[in-house]
Protein backbone atom coordinates (compact mmCIF):
# COMPACT_ATOMS: atom_id res chain seq x y z
CA UNK A 1 0.00 0.00 0.00
CA UNK A 2 2.85 2.20 0.75
CA UNK A 3 3.46 2.24 -3.30
CA UNK A 4 0.43 2.46 -4.31
CA UNK A 5 -0.64 5.72 -5.97
CA UNK A 6 -4.00 6.82 -3.13
CA UNK A 7 -6.36 9.21 -4.82
CA UNK A 8 -8.15 11.56 -2.83
CA UNK A 9 -10.93 13.68 -2.74
CA UNK A 10 -11.70 16.25 -0.48
CA UNK A 11 -14.95 17.82 0.72
CA UNK A 12 -14.99 20.76 2.65
CA UNK A 13 -18.13 21.66 5.12
CA UNK A 14 -19.05 25.41 5.78
CA UNK A 15 -19.28 24.61 9.71
CA UNK A 16 -18.50 28.18 11.83
CA UNK A 17 -18.61 26.05 15.45
CA UNK A 18 -14.79 25.30 17.18
CA UNK A 19 -14.01 22.84 14.40
CA UNK A 20 -14.36 22.62 10.63
CA UNK A 21 -14.91 18.82 9.23
CA UNK A 22 -12.44 17.47 6.19
CA UNK A 23 -14.12 14.50 5.03
CA UNK A 24 -11.36 12.12 2.98
CA UNK A 25 -12.59 9.25 1.31
CA UNK A 26 -9.46 7.13 -0.58
CA UNK A 27 -10.87 4.73 -3.39
CA UNK A 28 -8.99 2.03 -1.71
CA UNK A 29 -11.69 2.29 1.41
CA UNK A 30 -15.30 2.23 1.42
CA UNK A 31 -15.07 4.16 4.99
CA UNK A 32 -14.92 7.86 5.46
CA UNK A 33 -12.44 8.86 7.68
CA UNK A 34 -13.09 12.24 9.46
CA UNK A 35 -10.44 14.81 10.73
CA UNK A 36 -11.02 17.72 12.89
CA UNK A 37 -9.12 20.29 12.43
CA UNK A 38 -8.89 22.98 14.67
CA UNK A 39 -9.40 25.94 12.63
CA UNK A 40 -10.61 29.55 13.52
CA UNK A 41 -12.64 30.57 10.40
CA UNK A 42 -14.65 27.97 7.86
CA UNK A 43 -12.70 26.41 4.72
CA UNK A 44 -14.04 26.87 1.82
CA UNK A 45 -13.79 25.52 -2.00
CA UNK A 46 -10.03 26.80 -2.74
CA UNK A 47 -8.76 28.99 -0.01
CA UNK A 48 -10.64 31.55 2.11
CA UNK A 49 -8.66 34.34 3.89
CA UNK A 50 -8.78 33.61 8.29
CA UNK A 51 -8.44 35.90 10.99
CA UNK A 52 -4.47 36.88 11.45
CA UNK A 53 -3.87 36.80 14.88
CA UNK A 54 -0.93 39.31 15.66
CA UNK A 55 0.03 37.79 18.80
CA UNK A 56 -0.86 34.54 20.85
CA UNK A 57 0.65 33.15 24.07
CA UNK A 58 -0.34 31.77 27.50
CA UNK A 59 0.68 33.95 30.48
CA UNK A 60 1.52 33.00 34.09
CA UNK A 61 0.40 35.56 36.57
CA UNK A 62 3.16 36.74 38.73
CA UNK A 63 1.80 39.62 40.71
CA UNK A 64 -1.42 41.90 41.09
CA UNK A 65 -1.43 45.88 41.83
CA UNK A 66 2.46 46.17 42.24
CA UNK A 67 2.03 49.59 43.22
CA UNK A 68 -1.07 48.96 45.31
CA UNK A 69 -4.17 48.98 44.62
CA UNK A 70 -5.59 52.38 43.16
CA UNK A 71 -9.18 51.11 41.59
CA UNK A 72 -11.67 49.58 43.61
CA UNK A 73 -12.91 47.32 40.51
CA UNK A 74 -9.17 47.31 38.20
CA UNK A 75 -6.15 45.81 39.40
CA UNK A 76 -3.20 45.81 37.23
CA UNK A 77 -1.80 42.33 36.75
CA UNK A 78 1.97 41.65 35.72
CA UNK A 79 2.84 38.09 33.86
CA UNK A 80 5.11 36.13 32.04
CA UNK A 81 4.67 34.36 28.54
CA UNK A 82 5.49 30.66 28.68
CA UNK A 83 6.84 30.62 24.57
CA UNK A 84 8.11 34.30 24.17
CA UNK A 85 9.29 35.06 27.45
CA UNK A 86 7.06 38.07 26.94
CA UNK A 87 6.68 40.60 30.13
CA UNK A 88 3.10 42.04 30.06
CA UNK A 89 1.33 44.42 32.39
CA UNK A 90 -2.34 44.75 32.46
CA UNK A 91 -5.37 46.78 33.60
CA UNK A 92 -7.85 44.25 33.72
CA UNK A 93 -12.11 45.17 35.24
CA UNK A 94 -11.63 42.19 38.22
CA UNK A 95 -14.92 42.55 39.03
CA UNK A 96 -15.66 40.49 36.10
CA UNK A 97 -12.84 39.04 35.53
CA UNK A 98 -11.04 38.25 38.49
CA UNK A 99 -7.53 36.99 38.38
CA UNK A 100 -5.25 35.32 41.14
CA UNK A 101 -1.25 35.00 41.15
CA UNK A 102 -0.36 31.48 39.80
CA UNK A 103 -3.73 31.54 36.96
CA UNK A 104 -2.66 30.71 33.79
CA UNK A 105 -4.49 32.13 30.75
CA UNK A 106 -4.21 32.82 27.04
CA UNK A 107 -4.01 35.96 25.69
CA UNK A 108 -4.67 37.05 21.98
CA UNK A 109 -4.03 40.20 20.13
CA UNK A 110 -6.18 40.92 16.66
CA UNK A 111 -7.47 43.61 14.65
CA UNK A 112 -10.63 41.98 14.03
CA UNK A 113 -12.75 39.62 15.18
CA UNK A 114 -14.69 38.49 12.19
CA UNK A 115 -14.00 35.09 11.82
CA UNK A 116 -13.17 35.68 7.88
CA UNK A 117 -10.83 38.20 8.88
CA UNK A 118 -13.00 41.01 7.54
CA UNK A 119 -11.74 44.76 7.98
CA UNK A 120 -12.76 45.99 11.50
CA UNK A 121 -15.34 48.44 10.93
CA UNK A 122 -15.67 50.38 14.08
CA UNK A 123 -19.08 48.75 14.73
CA UNK A 124 -20.14 45.59 16.31
CA UNK A 125 -23.07 44.20 16.08
CA UNK A 126 -23.80 40.80 17.87
CA UNK A 127 -27.01 39.30 16.22
CA UNK A 128 -26.41 35.86 15.58
CA UNK A 129 -23.03 35.86 13.22
CA UNK A 130 -20.06 34.06 14.97
CA UNK A 131 -17.06 35.80 15.80
CA UNK A 132 -13.46 35.15 17.52
CA UNK A 133 -15.01 36.68 20.80
CA UNK A 134 -17.06 33.42 21.28
CA UNK A 135 -13.68 31.70 22.13
CA UNK A 136 -12.39 34.08 25.08
CA UNK A 137 -13.93 34.85 28.25
CA UNK A 138 -12.78 38.54 28.08
CA UNK A 139 -12.28 40.81 25.07
CA UNK A 140 -11.20 44.64 25.21
CA UNK A 141 -11.17 47.06 22.20
CA UNK A 142 -7.95 49.77 22.39
CA UNK A 143 -5.45 51.59 20.56
CA UNK A 144 -1.87 50.76 20.33
CA UNK A 145 -0.42 54.51 21.26
CA UNK A 146 3.53 53.50 21.80
CA UNK A 147 6.35 51.51 20.61
CA UNK A 148 9.42 52.06 22.13
CA UNK A 149 12.71 49.99 22.11
CA UNK A 150 14.97 49.56 25.37
CA UNK A 151 18.29 48.34 25.67
CA UNK A 152 21.58 48.27 23.32
CA UNK A 153 22.91 45.29 21.13
CA UNK A 154 21.50 41.70 21.76
CA UNK A 155 19.78 42.85 25.06
CA UNK A 156 16.82 45.18 23.06
CA UNK A 157 13.65 45.16 23.93
CA UNK A 158 9.96 46.39 22.38
CA UNK A 159 7.87 48.00 24.62
CA UNK A 160 4.38 48.40 23.21
CA UNK A 161 1.54 50.07 24.69
CA UNK A 162 -2.21 49.61 24.22
CA UNK A 163 -4.97 51.37 25.84
CA UNK A 164 -8.19 50.00 25.90
CA UNK A 165 -10.71 53.27 26.97
CA UNK A 166 -7.60 53.91 29.98
CA UNK A 167 -7.02 50.58 31.05
CA UNK A 168 -3.87 50.15 30.25
CA UNK A 169 -1.30 47.23 28.39
CA UNK A 170 2.18 46.92 28.07
CA UNK A 171 4.23 44.24 26.31
CA UNK A 172 7.65 43.93 26.68
CA UNK A 173 9.91 41.40 24.91
CA UNK A 174 11.80 40.85 21.68
CA UNK A 175 11.58 43.02 19.22
CA UNK A 176 10.72 40.23 17.00
CA UNK A 177 7.73 39.35 18.38
CA UNK A 178 6.25 43.37 17.14
CA UNK A 179 6.41 43.11 13.67
CA UNK A 180 3.04 42.79 13.02
CA UNK A 181 2.29 46.33 15.43
CA UNK A 182 1.89 49.53 13.96
CA UNK A 183 1.19 52.82 15.80
CA UNK A 184 -2.66 53.62 16.09
CA UNK A 185 -3.52 50.29 14.95
CA UNK A 186 -6.66 49.15 16.81
CA UNK A 187 -6.39 46.06 18.73
CA UNK A 188 -8.63 43.59 20.00
CA UNK A 189 -7.08 41.78 23.12
CA UNK A 190 -8.83 38.57 23.63
CA UNK A 191 -8.49 36.40 27.30
CA UNK A 192 -9.31 33.02 28.21
CA UNK A 193 -8.43 30.81 31.14
CA UNK A 194 -6.36 27.67 30.87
Amino acid sequence: MVNKEIQLRFWFSFILKDFTTLVIKSRFSSRFRFCKYSLISSVAVGFRKMVELLFEDIFTVTRLDPDGKKFDKVSRIEARSEQFDMYMQLDVNTEIYPLHVGEKFTMVLANTLSLDGTPNTGYFTQGNRKSLADKFEYVMHGKLFKISEEGSGANVKVEIYVSYGGLLMLLKGDPSNAANFELDQRLFLLMRKV
